[in-house]
């Protein structure tokens, strides 16, 4: 018999770069107020913004800037800082990642920071019954949104970096 993970899975936002935009206090407290069992992690490598704690997030964790140019060299994501924008925002799973790792966090739920997530009471744990992978809502049957994830495999995290190695998206 598989044994029932009970802890809810964390909500994780990742910011990179300046400062936090000025409403994001707000849009955690929402999907705080919803989610109040779960905790919520913000990943940055803005050393101001993890230095300086903020009430609203229950962990705030560090990245260098060097450390995600090192991940993204082992993803095949050489082109990283080339404009792209889709290699751009792909470096948050990288993040993700390696906060995931370092923290043994095995399973979560990213959200950017922008989306207010309304009760998420028990999805991660049917989301376990279901399987194990990313988990992403569709807005068509070819088309995932990436704004809102849960994850209960990082094996599956990396392996989404392939679809960003070259060529590029060629996979698709």
């Amino acid at each position: 018999m598989q044994k029932v993970n009970t802890i809810q899975s964390p909500l994780v936002y990742v910011w990179l770069g300046g400062k936090l935009p000025k409403w994001h206090a707000k849009s955690i407290a929402i999907t705080k107020a919803s989610n109040y069992l779960r905790k919520l992690i913000l990943i940055t490598d803005n050393i101001d913004i993890a230095e300086r704690s903020t009430c609203v997030f229950d962990s705030i964790h560090f990245v260098s800037k060097t450390r995600l140019d090192e991940l993204a060299k082992e993803s095949s994501m050489l082109n990283i800082y080339q404009g792209d924008f889709w290699l751009q925002t792909s470096l948050r799973f990288l993040a993700i990642y390696e906060i995931c790792l370092r923290e043994k966090i095995t399973r979560f739920f990213h959200l950017e920071l922008d989306n207010i997530a309304s009760d998420l009471t028990d999805l991660d744990f049917k989301l376990d019954q279901y399987g194990k992978g990313l988990f992403v809502p569709r807005d068509a049957v070819d088309r995932g949104i990436a704004s809102l994830v849960y994850c209960n495999s990082l094996s599956d995290l990396m392996d989404l970096m392939e679809f960003y190695a070259p060529p590029y998206l060629s996979l698709i």
